[in-house]
């Protein structure tokens, strides 16, 4: 009994958070979403016109704590100089390390290092983080009953609710007893005009 009490007390003390927890991820999940739909024709259009080249890991920037890292990474093709930001790089390498890259022959701006899936790979693995934050969270609001379809998860064993002890009834006493009559008389008296 002891464990229910504490459970529920300590999932009603972190709801604030789960909340807050809940709305991060579903921002997170949105933006991820939308890189997959702007990350698939790209990685697309590279697997249909693969080149392999060899680019040089050129600045890192980091812009927050809400923003992801961008790795830039500069190659050459066709007499043309491409400077583009990845999210992430494989191996974490140092700056000034070649690494090889694969790009669109049609555009050659599209870009992803070798043998990854780039950009899109980057945001299904967000997707996954973001479903394994949100899941947890979503379960303990659910359990907390914070959704008009929760369950119930203590079932019978549940400790029945008790009313405020201002809508307690006590035991009349003498004193109340005694007030009682006296404004009995006076309302009796009152009204037959004693």
């Amino acid at each position: 009994m002891l464990v229910t009490i504490g459970a529920v007390s300590f999932l009603h003390r972190t709801a604030p958070f789960l909340w807050f927890v809940v709305a991060i991820c579903v921002i997170g999940l949105a933006s991820e979403v939308v890189g997959i739909i702007q990350q698939v024709p790209v990685q697309r259009g590279i697997d249909a016109h693969t080149v392999r080249l060899t680019g040089r890991f050129t600045e890192l920037d980091k812009r927050g704590k809400f923003h992801d890292d961008k790795h830039f990474v500069s190659y050459v093709y066709q007499d043309g100089s491409f400077d583009t930001p990845l999210r992430g790089l494989p191996g974490n390498p140092d700056i000034g390390a070649l690494v090889c890259i694969e790009i669109d022959a049609t555009k050659p701006e599209n870009m992803r290092p070798c043998d990854t899936r780039g950009g899109l790979g980057d945001s299904l693995s967000g997707l996954i983080w973001g479903a394994g934050f949100l899941t947890p969270a979503v379960l303990g609001l659910w359990a907390r009953h914070e959704f008009a379809w929760g369950f119930d998860w203590r079932g019978e064993y549940r400790r029945p609710v008790r009313p405020p002890p201002a809508t307690l009834r006590r035991k009349p006493t003498r004193r109340d007893r005694k007030r009682a009559r006296k404004a009995q008389q006076e309302a009796d008296e009152e009204f037959y005009d004693i």
